[in-house]
Formats: structure tokens, C-alpha cells, sequence
């Protein structure tokens, strides 16, 4: 299984056409631990990657160590048949794109999306 410890150095790698894979099943988490909603996101994955996809996680790290260490985390989901990790560090901001013709629409509510934007300070 290959690891990308950071989104740079998979950036890195594709720029470089390292990429292991090919079109990909890929499931998004923290995968701190190993519940069975995990466990059911990781059996899609493998299952899709029968039919010539890539088995790929997306995991977001947090700052703090979950049930599994880093360590444990990959070697579980190597042994669960992923053929790639990339860990993401959790960054907490929030990009925002708002359109003017937007602003006042009821469906969209780009007004709304900014003023929620503001009160929290982001």
C-alpha cells in the first residue's frame, strides 16, 4: 500500500506521474478507529476495486491520536486490501465562493452563507 503523508506530497507524486493507480474507489474519514461504519465503507472500497478500480482512503488527521496510532491505521487498512492512503491534516477554515446574482436567492441563499460566515469568524 502506498502512503502520502501530506496532500503536497501526493501533488508531488502526480506531477512526477507516480500515482500507483488508476480510476478509484475512494472513501473520505478520520478512520481513527475502526467501527463498523468503517469497516462497511472499507468493504465497498474492496469490493469496487474488484472491477479493476484503485482502493484508495482519504483520511483526515486530527491533531490528537484516536484508538489507532498512525502506525496501526495503515497497517489495518493495508491488511483490509487498500491500495492507497492519503492522510490530510485537519485545517479548520472555510473557503467560501458566493455569487452577486445569488445574494438574494431563496434556493441558494448566498446572503445566508455569509452571514453564517461572519458570525463565526470565518
Amino acid at each position: 500500500m502506498k502512503i502520502y503523508h501530506t496532500l503536497n506530497e501526493y501533488e508531488e507524486a502526480a506531477g512526477r506521474g507516480e500515482l500507483p493507480f488508476r480510476a478509484s474507489a475512494v472513501t473520505l474519514g478520520k478512520f481513527d478507529g475502526v467501527h463498523l461504519g468503517h469497516q462497511a465503507l472499507l468493504k465497498r472500497v474492496k469490493e469496487a476495486s474488484g472491477s479493476g478500480l484503485s482502493a484508495v482512503v482519504f483520511a483526515i488527521d486530527v491533531r490528537q491520536e484516536g484508538i489507532l496510532s498512525h502506525r496501526e491505521r495503515a497497517a489495518f487498512l493495508k491488511q483490509a486490501g487498500m491500495d492507497v492512503l492519503t492522510e490530510c491534516p485537519f485545517f479548520e477554515f472555510v473557503q467560501i465562493q458566493l455569487n452577486y446574482l445569488d445574494w438574494e436567492d431563496e434556493e441558494i441563499q448566498s446572503r445566508k452563507c455569509y452571514e453564517v460566515c461572519v458570525k463565526h469568524g470565518k
